[in-house]
């Protein structure tokens, strides 16, 4: 298992706090699984995180599913950094202020150039489908400071 993995896999069950950047800790996810590929974590809808409805508001889906895909990225522990050329999001379904959703994403297909991966947030409670998404992500030929540090 490559180090980043390892160092995440460490921590689950609990929230990351520290070791992610800050908007991820403003999301303030708890891990639930990181396997090479796939991420699962929860997140409880807070009032600052809906629309004018009160529901789950669409940046913050897609926010929350660009954050774990970014993050499934980098536990690739890949040489080179990857950035994100798109997001493709379908909202379908809503959650509320006090609920918990859980988001998973997987690899769908790595390549030398072009990485593409599948998010899907789901209500903790129900199982219902809220939104999905695609992702592709490009390599951008910039070195990955983990892989600077193992030189």
């Amino acid at each position: 298992m490559n180090p980043i993995l390892a160092m995440v896999k460490a921590q689950e069950g609990k929230k990351l706090g520290a070791i992610n950047p800050p908007f991820s800790q403003w999301l303030d996810g708890r891990l639930i699984s990181a396997n090479e590929g796939e991420l699962e974590m929860e997140y409880e809808v807070r009032e600052e995180m809906t629309n004018p409805v009160g529901i789950l508001h669409g940046g913050i889906h897609s926010a929350i599913m660009d954050d774990l895909i970014g993050t499934s990225c980098f536990l690739l522990a890949l040489p080179h950094v990857y950035l994100s050329v798109n997001l493709t999001v379908d909202f379908l379904g809503q959650a509320k202020i006090g609920d918990k959703v859980i988001a998973r994403t997987i690899l769908v297909r790595k390549g030398k150039t072009m990485i593409n991966f599948s998010a899907e947030i789901h209500h903790a409670e129900t199982g219902q489908l809220i939104s999905r998404a695609t992702s592709n992500m490009v390599n951008s030929g910039m070195q990955s400071a983990w892989a600077k540090e193992e030189k």
